[in-house]
């Protein structure tokens, strides 16, 4: 059975950027680390306990967890389950992006091309795409591509 919750989150995680060229829409979440707390971050998120879900995330996002991180970016960056604040997603986009997250990299990339939660700055998301291109993102190898055509990064 298809939890609704959780595929509404996961939409919102994978919007079609090509819609909304450097927006964030193409959210991505990370890979779990720490699979019983993480796993009942999950839980608590697809049973509507929202609060719940950030507090387990925002434990092991502060112990450093990636993925943990990653979630409470996207939560504060759509809205799910908290206030929007572009300002805190991009802190745990940032947190997780310099621990090597592409996911995260790509997300902050986003935010820099949209100037949400930092100033606008072409060049900056220009250079966390590429940090995900390399590792072998294809969102970020696509909107780096892209960025470039427009001549809109230099990274």
């Amino acid at each position: 059975m298809i939890n609704y919750r959780r595929w509404q989150f996961v939409f919102w995680l994978t919007v079609a950027w090509g819609l909304m060229s450097f927006t964030p829409g193409a959210l991505r979440a990370a890979p779990v680390a720490k699979p019983d707390q993480f796993s009942l971050g999950w839980q608590a998120y697809d049973e509507g306990r929202f609060e719940e879900a950030c507090r387990i995330w925002r434990l092991l996002a502060d112990e450093g967890m990636v993925g943990a991180q990653v979630n409470l970016g996207v939560m504060y960056d759509s809205g799910s389950g908290v206030s929007k604040d572009p300002a805190a997603a991009v802190k745990w986009y940032r947190a997780a992006a310099v621990q090597g997250d592409r996911g995260a990299q790509y997300n902050l990339g986003l935010m820099y091309a949209a100037g949400r939660g930092v100033p606008q700055d072409m060049n900056q998301a220009a250079v966390w795409q590429l940090r995900a291109a390399e590792q072998g993102f294809a969102d970020a190898q696509y909107t780096l591509g892209r960025m470039y055509a427009a001549d809109t990064g230099g990274a």
